[in-house]
């Protein structure tokens, strides 16, 4: 199905037992942020599961960055069940 809409979708990485977004998330969330600053449409997809020690999904991680940047949530489709990449895709 065909939304019309530029979808970023934004791979999962690593989250600390506290909840801190990882460096390499950070600079994907980044990276999403400055393809939505060219598409002032885009919709925002992080993926990414719940490990054990983690407090929150990788995607949920993701989502409380892009709102802290100013996305509005309902650009945000979360994708928490995958484990890997492969499950991404």
């Amino acid at each position: 199905m065909s939304t019309g809409k530029t979808i970023a979708i934004i791979m999962g990485s690593s989250v600390s037992a506290d909840g801190t977004p990882g460096g390499a998330m950070r600079r994907r969330v980044g990276a999403a942020l400055q393809l939505g600053d060219e598409f002032s449409s885009l919709i925002y997809l992080p993926t990414g599961g719940i490990f054990p020690a983690q407090p929150c999904s990788e995607a949920e991680a993701m989502k409380s960055l892009l709102m802290e940047a100013g996305i509005d949530s309902q650009r945000i489709i979360l994708e928490s069940k995958s484990k890997n990449a492969l499950q991404n895709s």
